[in-house]
């Protein structure tokens, strides 16, 4: 066991830096980015401004090129990047225009908010349900729910998101959820009851996008194990 543990420890060091090369890698293939976004701020000011600036000329975008570090070729950027965040330096974010490190620090709580949550949930709810699908199976109840969990675990989040908004955040349907923002406009005014149902009620609609497929999964492993466990010789 601790020959185990030893190995999968040291395996952390190699295991990021293959993630981290191979997001870099892809970021290099993915349309836009902080050159085409500072291009289109540039002349986004100049319309507003009432000027026509229909293109930039080149020694502008290799400017801004160099201002990013672009002008670098790409193993090199890697490395200085690499650098930099071992000495806690995370960058600066181009479309949020702020440090990284402030950036993620600032949705933290909101994103162990739903991480908590959604894993409480899941297992509150799938842990029950598999155990009765597998208590009934093939029964009307475990066909039906089954049918429920498949459609939940094979639609995207993202497709779900707009679903809910349509039906039950004033889409086209039912205005029962908002869906913008964390909190009210007037949440500060509120009771600190009313706060936190406040709270709650703008967390529904992401919550059920964040925790469906997670469910759908625990629910299915859940029945699977109990049945596996109920057709063996000694049960």
């Amino acid at each position: 066991m601790t020959t185990y543990l030893i190995r999968r420890l040291l395996l952390i060091a190699p295991t990021l830096l293959g993630i981290s090369i191979t997001c870099f890698v892809l970021i290099q293939f993915v349309p836009g980015g902080p050159v085409e976004e500072m291009i289109g701020r540039v002349r986004a000011l100049a319309s507003a401004r009432g000027a026509s600036v229909k293109s930039i000329s080149p020694a502008e975008v290799e400017n801004i090129k160099a201002y990013f570090g672009f002008d670098r070729p790409a193993p090199e950027r890697y490395l200085a990047w690499l650098g930099k965040l071992l000495h806690g330096d995370f960058g600066r974010s181009y479309i949020y225009h702020a440090p990284v490190l402030q950036v993620i620090v600032s949705k933290m709580p909101i994103s162990l908010f739903f991480g908590l949550v959604s894993f409480f949930l899941s297992y509150l709810v799938s842990i029950p349900l598999g155990v009765a699908k597998a208590v009934h199976h093939n029964s009307t109840f475990d066909v039906a729910t089954s049918l429920i969990v498949f459609v939940g675990y094979v639609i995207p989040g993202f497709a779900l998101g707009i679903l809910l908004i349509i039906f039950f955040g004033g889409g086209s349907f039912l205005d029962w959820f908002p869906i913008s923002g964390v909190v009210s406009d007037n949440h500060a005014f509120m009771s600190p009851l009313g706060k936190v149902a406040d709270f709650l009620h703008h967390m529904v609609l992401p919550l059920i996008c964040y925790m469906l497929g997670e469910f759908a999964f625990l629910t299915m492993l859940t029945k699977n194990s109990l049945l596996e466990e109920l057709n063996k010789d000694y049960i």
